[in-house]
């Protein structure tokens, strides 16, 4: 038996072995890239109606008169500030709802390093503040 597996192995480490084992990599590679670029276009039907979906989150209308907050859903490459639900004027920004349990309240988000919500004045930290938000 213990002669059997080194023949195999000198088999292997010899040159038709070396090509034997390159055909088959490069058959599974192929393989593989075959499967992604065929994929069924069951799956790209699937991103097309989640896309089309969009995405929901929090926003705060900027508008004095209005000033509604609530969940909004805007498609994925929207813009901000986007039009409010309730005004109907482009003045909803993202909104950031509190994570105090007594709380939850909804409002504009802030580029501030240190915020307070303006409800129950939890403190927030923000590691965004300065960089380019969406």
């Amino acid at each position: 038996m213990a002669s059997e597996g080194g023949g195999i192995r000198e088999w292997i480490n010899g040159p038709v072995g070396k090509w034997v084992v390159g055909v088959v990599v490069v058959l599974l590679v192929g393989g593989a890239v075959a499967m992604w670029v065929f994929r069924s276009p069951g799956q790209q039907a699937e991103v097309e109606r989640v896309k089309q979906m969009g995405r929901k989150h929090p926003y705060a209308c900027l508008n004095k008169d209005c000033g509604a907050t609530g969940i909004i859903q805007v498609a994925w490459d929207a813009t901000y500030p986007a039009e409010c639900p309730v005004c109907h004027r482009k003045q909803a920004m993202t909104g950031f709802k509190c994570v105090n349990p007594s709380c939850g309240k909804i409002f504009a988000q802030s580029d501030k390093s240190v915020f307070f919500c303006p409800y129950c004045n939890k403190k927030y930290t923000n590691i965004m503040a300065g960089q380019n938000r969406p």
